[in-house]
């Protein structure tokens, strides 16, 4: 069930495959490309950014790619980059497949005008803090 939008101050993570999403620490706005937009927040889990990203990493639902990456962005710049952009708490139970993904959270009010779209999905690419790897 979908909770309440996470504090401007946090951060989250997307995973963005290599290849045609991201080269290097470069995301591509391809890599942003859905609707709602899934991402797991960061500061869900208490601790140092390595210990968060390794919880991240433990409940990601996707087989990742040696040269996929973690695309981290602040959640107060991504509110702030169109009206009615949100990042919201979007927690997952846990299925016969996965664990519980209790850090889980969506990027959501993407326009719905393809050019603002492609816009916000660009925005979101120019954004990015850093990219950590996805596997370690």
């Amino acid at each position: 069930m979908k909770g309440g939008p996470l504090p401007a101050a946090h951060n989250v993570v997307r995973y963005v495959g290599g290849g045609s999403k991201r080269h290097g620490d470069l995301v591509y706005p391809q890599a942003f490309e859905d609707s709602p937009i899934s991402v797991n927040w960061l500061e869900c889990v208490a601790g140092s950014k390595s210990e968060q990203l390794k919880r991240v990493r433990q409940v990601l639902r996707m087989r990742r790619g040696r040269t996929g990456g973690l695309a981290e962005l602040n959640v107060g710049i991504v509110r702030g980059l169109a009206v009615g952009l949100d990042v919201v708490e979007d927690p997952l139970a846990a299925t016969a497949e996965w664990p519980a993904a209790p850090c889980h959270a969506e990027i959501v009010g993407i326009p719905e005008d393809q050019l603002l779209r492609k816009l916000v999905y660009e925005q979101l690419a120019d954004n990015v803090i850093r990219v950590h790897p996805a596997i370690v």
